[in-house]
């Protein structure tokens, strides 16, 4: 490789860096200028919104940029010094200027197809949790004026949680504490995270059921051991722990009511409960354990069961009870979508915390009819379970279909549903392929795969084919060994960005054009023509014949 052609190339790059680094200053101090006030509590996602929101806007000028630094370098950069030699001539500079073009429009198309969409995901992440630290001072400063102490705790968890040495959170959760005579130590800033539940083994309830036994918990003792006695019914040592604690628990019991009848109930409604929960009826066991926990709350081994079958049934349902405390959380707007069941459904609310997605106010329409509604939902498991006041009751079959709401899609894109443009932004080359058709039954306005991979026809195609068209043109257009005059070159430098970036939207709107056609040209030519087939060849005939016309300067000066 010559000098000249290795300062064409330093040419090349340098110049699409610094011009799309000077793009990214000034979009970095334009977001950072008009952000909105409440992405400013917390200053890690206030960077992460401004940064990635510039990122992006620098790459979606990228093209721009390259079709202007190419125009600019063939006309007038490669007229400077480094190539002032008699011996300089385009073939020099073809060939790795072309290769150069080539590496660019690989990088605008995994920009284009993943780096984009990621960006755009990160930045909605921002801004939720952004919206929740701010509602989070806003809710815990009403509270402290009303005096609820606790709740103006507990909101702040949740701020304490997203960005920990928050000086206003620290501050108000200073206050709170000082008003409930706990050290400031004391207070637990972080949300702790769910364990996950293991399997315990018939040795860990028995070792469990006999520490209890040993500290006179014989309630407690009687649930580990009659858990172990289930899954290693012959041990010995365990059955006769299991006879004593039982007794124990017995004599205990008699202290609690002398009523003969009210135990006889007591053990046939345990016994029962039992029963339905070996055989996973959760509904009907929790129903038995709630009615004795209340009766006798003093029973360890009650209140014990009634924690393990509420543990079971909240993977598949939920109370209201764990809503109502998020309601002052910001939601992600109103949305309409249609399920796998054909049903209409509007949800006024969507509230994303800790992994789980929670709806408010929720309506089902089949037939123009409105078929259900609810107060609350969750998303769990594959659909959304709906409740309004109720406990864990079992639903019928009838109100299980009306109850539950299968969407097509999850909710991590179900809760963007409002703003198509967003969502569409968030979307990888992947997620586009697997999730298009879902979208569109869903209800929302998105464009085929064939439709939005010819668009992004467009975008590469322009800048191929506007970079070694105009290329090639000012090259023709210029001597080599003339430098520019300097108030010319001024307007030049001044109009060719302008000018780049109209030729850019001007070849994307033809594209568009070349889109719309395609219906004509398979109803009178081809049939069933794929139109990305279609507009990539249309395409690729202008790249030919751009790429001939670049090819064709090989000769001259």
């Amino acid at each position: 490789m010559n000098k000249a052609t290795k300062n064409a190339i330093t040419y090349l790059l340098l110049s699409v860096f610094i011009i799309s680094f000077i793009l990214f200053v000034f979009f970095l101090i334009y977001y950072s200028r008009n952000i909105h006030y409440e992405y400013l509590v917390v200053k890690s996602l206030k960077t992460t919104i401004v940064v990635r929101n510039a990122f992006i806007r620098s790459l979606t000028f990228l093209p721009v940029t390259i079709i202007f630094v190419y125009i600019l370098s063939f006309s007038v950069l490669f007229t400077l010094r480094p190539f002032q030699t008699e011996d300089f001539t385009y073939v020099n500079i073809v060939i790795p200027s072309y290769l150069l073009l080539i590496l660019y429009i690989i990088f605008i198309v995994l920009s284009e197809f993943m780096l984009i969409p990621k960006l755009n995901k990160d930045i909605a992440v921002a801004k939720y949790r952004s919206q929740i630290a701010h509602a989070s001072l806003k809710y815990a400063d009403m509270k402290l004026y009303l005096n609820e102490n606790e709740e103006a705790v507990s909101v702040l968890k949740v701020l304490l949680n997203i960005d920990e040495n928050n000086k206003d959170g620290l501050k108000l959760i200073a206050k709170a504490a000082t008003r409930l005579s706990e050290p400031l130590s004391e207070v637990d800033f972080a949300t702790k995270e769910r364990k996950t539940k293991t399997e315990e083994t018939s040795v860990n309830y028995f070792e469990t059921g006999k520490a209890e036994y040993e500290q006179a918990r014989y309630y407690s003792a009687l649930f580990y051991l009659e858990r172990a006695l289930q899954l290693h019914k012959d041990n010995a040592e365990l059955q006769e722990l299991y006879r004593r604690s039982k007794i124990k628990a017995e004599n205990s019991f008699g202290e609690i009511t002398k009523d003969e009848a009210k135990k006889k109930k007591f053990i046939q409604l345990k016994a029962r409960a039992l029963e339905n929960l070996n055989k996973n009826e959760y509904y009907e066991a929790y129903e038995i354990f709630s009615y004795l926990n209340n009766d006798y709350p003093e029973m360890k081994d009650i209140n014990l069961y009634l924690e393990e079958v509420t543990g079971e049934l909240s993977t598949m349902d939920f109370l209201p009870e764990e809503v109502k405390p998020l309601l002052w959380l910001p939601s992600l707007g109103n949305i309409i979508f249609i399920d796998k069941e054909g049903y209409i459904n509007t949800i006024e609310r969507v509230i994303a915390f800790q992994n789980n997605f929670y709806f408010i106010n929720i309506k089902r329409f089949r037939d123009n009819i409105q078929v259900a509604s609810a107060k609350y939902g969750k998303w769990i498991d594959t659909r959304i379970k709906l409740k309004n006041d109720e406990g864990f009751v079992k639903p019928s079959e009838a109100e299980s279909e009306h109850n539950s709401i299968h969407p097509l899609i999850s909710p991590s894109y179900l809760i963007y549903f409002g703003d198509s443009e967003t969502l569409g932004g968030m979307l990888d080359i992947y997620e586009r392929i697997n999730l298009a058709d879902d979208l569109r039954a869903s209800g929302l306005d998105i464009d085929k795969n064939m439709v939005y991979v010819s668009r992004k026809f467009g975008v590469f195609s322009a800048v191929y084919i506007l970079t070694l068209f105009l290329s090639a043109l000012a090259w023709s257009k210029r001597n080599i060994h003339t430098t520019p005059p300097k108030l010319k070159l001024f307007f030049f430098i001044l109009i060719v960005p302008f000018l780049a970036y109209f030729l850019y939207l001007f070849y994307l709107n033809v594209n568009d054009v070349f889109i719309y056609t395609h219906t004509y040209f398979t109803r009178y030519l081809i049939k069933n023509m794929n139109i990305a087939i279609y507009t990539g060849l249309i395409n690729l005939v202008l790249s030919l014949a751009a790429t001939l016309f670049f090819l064709s300067q090989r000769k001259t000066r």
